[in-house]
């Protein structure tokens, strides 16, 4: 029995999809109770930090979230730029997911904490 009809091969050739497709370092998912959210960090390309004499490479991070529903509204943001980015938590707040983001200001590193709903991405200040 099978339940494919036929393999088929697409090439994709909008561009915009085919670099940020090839600029993803890595992806994580996220099941909360009431919110999915995919992340995905991407590369913005070698010199993108603007360190002086570095070919250094930030990243952003692109936000992917639904409600669970059976045909979800995805939403798609974007943060940054990051010098070397890691998701380091994911807290589940019902309505909200507190995404937590470490990386470094120059030389030092820092944690960074945003709010993601449905809707909207927030800074925590």
């Amino acid at each position: 029995m099978s339940f494919c009809q036929s393999i088929n091969v697409t090439k994709i050739t909008q561009i915009e999809i085919v670099k940020l497709i090839g600029s993803i370092e890595s992806y994580k998912p996220f099941a909360g109770r009431q919110l999915y959210l995919s992340t995905f960090i991407t590369s913005n390309g070698s010199g993108s930090a603007n360190m002086p004499e570095t070919d250094e490479t930030s990243f952003n991070i692109l936000l992917c979230v639904a409600h669970y529903d059976q045909q979800p509204d995805y939403k798609l943001f974007s943060i940054g730029p990051f010098l070397y980015p890691k998701i380091i938590e994911n807290r589940d707040s019902g309505d909200s997911i507190i995404v937590v983001i470490q990386h470094f200001d120059g030389l030092k590193k820092k944690k960074t904490e945003i709010i993601v709903t449905e809707t909207n991405v927030k800074l925590v200040p």
